[in-house]
């Protein structure tokens, strides 16, 4: 074998040596690269109501930056879309916060199961008053929107902290 193939060779063997390194459990250099996720801004009922798009709104999944900027979900109830779903909205008996056009929007209780300010509702009602399915109560979400005629509906699954198991959406 001539010098130059082995020169090849052995710089193969480098480089995969390297790549296999990279590989190792507890070496992703690629995370620590990526910035921290940052909670989607709070605003307003009035303002989201002034800058809603009310042809496409629809309740946005919060992530888990959104989460912990409301407080987590400890003590509340989380309505979610599908069973796996984030949370789109999160409530307990004072006040409900609800992601809209990738903004976060708190609304005061009005009654059990209904938020609302500046004319922007959301009503809770529960499906189901039998055992919960996975522990998620079959729930419908409607969105109330001033200037609409129309209000929303949403079929989802309702999921509440221990200590709130007597929830009127539940």
């Amino acid at each position: 074998m001539s010098g130059r193939c082995m020169l090849h060779g052995v710089a193969l063997l480098v480089l995969a040596a390297c790549s296999n390194a990279d590989r190792a459990p507890g070496n992703d250099t690629e995370a620590a690269l990526d910035p921290a996720a940052t909670p989607s801004p709070t605003i307003s009922a009035a303002q989201a109501i002034a800058e809603l798009d009310r042809d496409s709104i629809q309740p946005d999944m919060m992530d888990a930056a959104d989460l912990a900027s409301i407080g987590a979900e400890a003590g509340r109830c989380v309505f979610r879309l599908t069973r796996a779903a984030f949370p789109s909205l999160v409530y307990g008996d004072a006040q409900a916060v609800i992601k809209l056009n990738g903004k976060l929007v708190p609304l005061p209780s009005t009654a059990p199961g209904r938020y609302a300010d500046a004319g922007l509702q959301v009503a809770l009602s529960a499906l189901d008053n039998t055992a919960p399915s996975h522990g998620l109560h079959e729930t419908r979400l409607v969105l109330r929107i001033p200037g609409t005629p129309d209000e929303r509906g949403y079929l989802g699954y309702v999921d509440c902290d221990e200590r709130l198991a007597d929830s009127p959406a539940r």
